[in-house]
């Protein structure tokens, strides 16, 4: 699905790409997944907040670590 100035709910096919590349990193047995998870999270804050500004970003990850928290998601489901 590629975006378009004529629907802003479109996502655009250079985000797709990159969502790609991604994935296909998970894919890497050479990595744990759980390095492999905080190295992402650290470079997607950093980057985030280089193009936003620290202050959008930490008001960004408050309202992510809100939606985290009010998941219900099983205790076997979970990560940790």
């Amino acid at each position: 699905m590629a975006g378009s100035a004529d629907d802003p709910f479109s996502v655009p096919e250079d985000f797709m790409r990159a969502v790609a590349i991604v994935r296909t990193l998970w894919c890497n047995d050479d990595v744990p997944e759980r390095s492999l998870a905080w190295a992402m999270v650290v470079e997607a804050v950093n980057r985030l907040a280089t193009l936003n500004g620290p202050v959008s970003t930490s008001r960004l990850l408050a309202r992510l670590g809100e939606a985290v928290g009010e998941t219900s998601t099983p205790s076997s489901l979970t990560l940790q």
